[in-house]
């Protein structure tokens, strides 16, 4: 069970990262268009 939480604690932070991620390039694309 604890691997299990392990395994799923890293996936939603490799989630949070990829979203964060998108969310920087996104703004960046919007600050260099305006």
């Amino acid at each position: 069970m604890e691997i299990l939480d392990k395994k799923s604690n890293r996936v939603s932070r490799v989630i949070v990262g990829v979203f964060e991620a998108n969310l920087l390039a996104s703004f960046a694309e919007i600050t260099a268009n305006s």
